[in-house]
C-alpha cells in the first residue's frame, strides 16, 4: 500500500538521519582545542559511502546529511557563521561528490545488471575506481572549501586560508577512509569472520604495535610511516574490507593520540594545533590511499585469478564432455605433433594408435589436410573444413574435419585446434538421397536433370579436345497397348527390362537416361563417326526387341531409334532435339528401327510424326 511504503521510506531516512546525528556528534567532539575543523567528517563519509554504493539516492543522503547537521548543532568554521549554512554545505559537498563520481565512472564503458547502474561497492575491483571516488572527493572538498571561506567573516586572511586547507583535508581524509570502508562493507566483498586466521591476528598485533611504538611516546623522531609495511602486509594477504577496518582503527587511534599530544605529528606542530590536525588528515590521507590502491590491485589480480581459473574449468569440462572429437596440433613444431585430444577423439581415432591417425587417411586426402594447415598458418584462410576417409581399427570412416587456427603470442599461428565428427551415416544417407534424385526410381536409369548434367560435361571436353559424341534416343511403339491390354504392371515390367537391356548392351562409360513415360537415351561418349552410332542402335534395337515375360503372357517391345552424332558444337538442349527428331524419322519410315540424322539438320523444326 502506499501509506505502508511511505511509512517505510521515511523510517529509513530517520533512521540514518540518527545515525549521520550520531557520527557528527562524534566528529565534534573530537575536534581539537583552537580550530573549529574536525579531523573526519564522518556523516559525510557515511553519506558518501550510502550514495555512491546505490544504497541511497541523491535527495535521500543530500537531506540525511543537512538534518543531521542541524540538529547536531555543529559549532561554525568561523566567528560568525552560522550552523545552519554549515549543515547546507556539507550537503552540496556531499552532492557534488557523487556528481562528479558519477560522471567519471560514466566516461568508460561499465556492464549493467538487471537495467541498473551498479554502485561503487560492486565497482570497486579495479584502481582506477579507487581514484574516480578520490577525484570526486577532492571536487567535493574543493567545493567545500571554497564555501567555508565566503562565510568566514574573519579580516584575518591567515584564518581564512587555513580553514580553507583544513576543510579540504578533512572531507578528502574522509572520503579515502570512511567513504571507502562503508562501500566495501555495503559491498560485501568478505568480512572478518570469513577472513579471521592465525596470520591475521599477527598482522593486527604487529600493526597495534607499531603504532603505539610511534604515537604513544611523546617523540619526535620521523616514523610516522612505520605502520605503512604492516598495512601493506593486510593489502596484499586480505580483502579490502579487512584493510579498510584496519585503516579507520589506525586513523581513529592516530588522530586521538596526535590530538593528545602525543607522536611525532604532535610534538613538530608544537602548539599549533591546526597544524597538527592538518598534518594528520595528510598522513590520513597518505596512508588511506596507498594501502587501498594496493588492497584493491590484490583484489583485482585475486578476483581475475579466481575467474580464469573458473573459466579454465569450464574450459576443461566442455573439452572433455564434448561429442565432437576435438584435437590440438602443435603446428610449431616439425612435423606437426599432436599435443591433446578430448574424450571422443580418442575413441573415434582409435585410441593408442591416436599420435599416428594422420596416417590412417589416404595419401591424397593427407595431402591436402596438410595444405590447409599451410594455409591457416600463413594467414592466407582463417578456417577450413574437408572430409576425409578415416581406416579405423574396427571399421572405415568418414570423417567431417574442421580446422581453426589458435593465435598465443606475436600474431603467429602456433597450433591448429581440430574438430572431428563422424559423417560416415550422413554421408551415405547424403548419397542414397542424391542417387534418388539422379536415377529414376523404376528403371535405375538416370534422369532428365542428370543426363543433361552429362551431356554438357561431355560436350565441352569434345570442344576441349576435339573428338565427337554419340546420342541415340529410343522410344517404344505401341506401348500404350501393352498398358490397356494387361495393365500398369506389365508395362512397368517392360520398362524395367528395357532399361536393364539398354545398360547391359552399352559401354561401362556411357550413360543410360529415362526422359520419362517410354523414352530413353543413351549418350555414348568418344565414338568415331556415324556409322559406328549406327552400329550402337542396331545393337541396342536387337537387345531390346528380345521377348519379355510378365507371369503367364510375353511381350515383344519394338523400338524406334534415332542416332546422331556431335562435335561438341551446339547446346545439350538442340542435342537432344536433334536426337528426337531422328527418332520420329525412325517411325515414320516404319518403326522398330534405326535412324540416324546428320547434324546439318534444323533443330527448330521440331517434332513432325508419320
Amino acid at each position: 500500500m502506499p501509506g505502508t511504503a511511505l511509512w517505510r521510506l521515511v523510517s529509513r531516512w530517520l533512521l540514518c538521519t540518527a545515525i549521520m546525528v550520531l557520527a557528527s556528534a562524534v566528529a565534534v567532539a573530537a575536534r581539537p582545542a583552537g580550530t573549529e575543523v574536525p579531523v573526519f567528517r564522518t556523516a559525510s563519509g557515511l553519506a558518501i559511502g550510502l550514495l555512491v554504493s546505490g544504497v541511497v539516492g541523491f535527495r535521500f543522503a543530500v537531506s540525511a546529511v543537512v538534518a543531521a547537521g542541524l540538529v547536531a548543532a555543529i559549532p561554525s568554521y568561523s566567528p560568525g557563521a552560522s550552523a545552519a549554512w554549515q549543515a547546507v554545505l556539507s550537503g552540496v559537498a556531499v552532492a557534488v561528490t557523487g556528481l562528479v563520481f558519477r560522471r567519471l565512472v560514466r566516461w568508460r564503458p561499465v556492464r549493467r545488471a538487471a537495467g541498473r547502474e551498479p554502485g561503487l561497492g560492486r565497482r570497486l575491483a579495479e584502481p582506477r575506481d579507487l581514484a574516480a571516488l578520490i577525484a570526486a572527493g577532492l571536487a567535493g572538498a574543493v567545493v567545500l572549501a571554497i564555501c567555508s571561506l565566503v562565510v568566514v567573516r574573519s579580516g584575518d586572511g591567515g584564518v581564512a586560508w587555513t580553514t580553507f586547507g583544513l576543510t579540504a583535508a578533512s572531507f578528502v581524509a574522509t572520503v579515502v577512509v570512511g567513504s571507502t570502508t562503508v562501500l566495501l562493507v555495503v559491498s560485501r566483498r568478505g568480512s572478518l569472520r570469513d577472513e579471521w586466521r592465525p596470520e591475521l591476528g599477527v598482522q593486527l598485533a604487529a600493526t597495534a604495535a607499531s603504532v603505539a611504538l610511534v604515537f604513544w611516546s611523546q617523540q619526535d623522531l620521523p616514523l610516522s610511516y612505520l605502520p605503512l609495511p604492516f598495512l601493506v602486509w593486510a593489502a596484499l594477504r586480505f580483502r579490502p574490507v579487512v584493510v579498510a577496518v584496519e585503516l579507520v582503527a589506525v586513523a581513529i587511534v592516530v588522530s586521538f593520540l596526535t590530538l593528545r599530544g602525543s607522536g611525532p605529528i604532535a610534538v613538530n606542530a608544537g602548539a599549533d594545533s591546526a597544524l597538527a590536525v592538518g598534518l594528520t588528515q595528510l598522513w590520513i590521507i597518505c596512508i588511506g590511499s596507498t594501502v587501498l590502491f594496493v588492497a584493491v590491485l590484490v583484489e583485482q589480480r585475486r578476483t581475475t585469478m579466481v575467474s580464469l581459473g573458473t573459466q579454465q574449468r569450464l574450459l576443461e569440462r566442455v573439452f572433455d564432455s564434448s561429442s565432437l572429437g576435438i584435437v590440438i596440433l602443435d603446428v610449431v613444431a616439425e612435423p606437426t605433433r599432436l599435443v591433446r585430444a578430448n574424450r571422443a577423439a580418442t575413441q573415434l581415432l582409435g585410441g593408442a594408435d591416436l599420435p599416428s591417425w594422420g596416417s590412417r587417411i589416404p595419401a591424397p586426402q593427407r595431402r591436402a589436410l596438410r595444405a590447409a594447415i599451410a594455409d591457416l598458418v600463413a594467414g592466407e584462410t582463417t578456417e577450413c573444413r574437408l572430409d576425409v576417409t578415416y581406416a579405423g581399427p574396427d571399421q572405415t570412416r568418414v570423417l567431417e574435419v574442421y580446422l581453426a587456427p589458435v593465435v598465443l603470442e606475436h600474431a603467429e599461428v602456433e597450433q591448429i585446434v581440430c574438430q572431428v565428427e563422424d559423417v560416415t551415416v550422413r554421408t551415405a544417407e547424403a548419397m542414397r538421397l542424391r542417387t534418388l534424385a539422379d536415377h529414376d526410381y523404376l528403371t535405375g536409369a538416370v534422369t532428365r536433370a542428370r543426363l543433361l548434367a552429362e551431356l554438357g560435361a561431355a560436350l565441352a571436353t569434345c570442344r576441349a579436345d576435339g573428338r565427337q559424341l554419340g546420342l541415340a534416343f529410343a522410344d517404344l511403339d505401341d506401348f500404350k497397348a501393352v498398358n490397356d491390354a494387361a495393365g500398369h504392371a506389365a508395362g512397368d515390367a517392360v520398362l524395367v527390362a528395357v532399361g536393364q537391356r539398354l545398360a547391359a548392351t552399352v559401354r561401362p562409360e556411357d550413360v543410360v537416361a529415362r526422359l520419362g513415360g517410354d523414352e530413353f537415351v543413351v549418350l555414348c561418349p568418344g565414338v568415331q563417326d556415324g556409322d559406328s552410332m549406327l552400329a550402337v542402335g542396331r545393337r541396342l534395337l536387337a537387345a531390346v526387341s528380345a521377348p519379355v515375360a510378365y507371369g503367364e503372357a510375353a511381350f515383344e517391345p519394338s523400338v524406334s531409334i534415332g542416332v546422331i552424332v556431335s562435335g561438341g558444337d551446339v547446346s545439350p538442349q538442340d542435342l537432344l532435339a536433334l536426337a528426337d527428331r531422328a527418332m520420329y524419322r525412325a517411325k515414320r519410315d516404319g518403326k522398330a528401327q534405326v535412324h540416324l540424322l546428320p547434324t546439318t539438320d534444323n533443330v527448330g523444326a521440331g517434332r513432325t510424326p508419320s
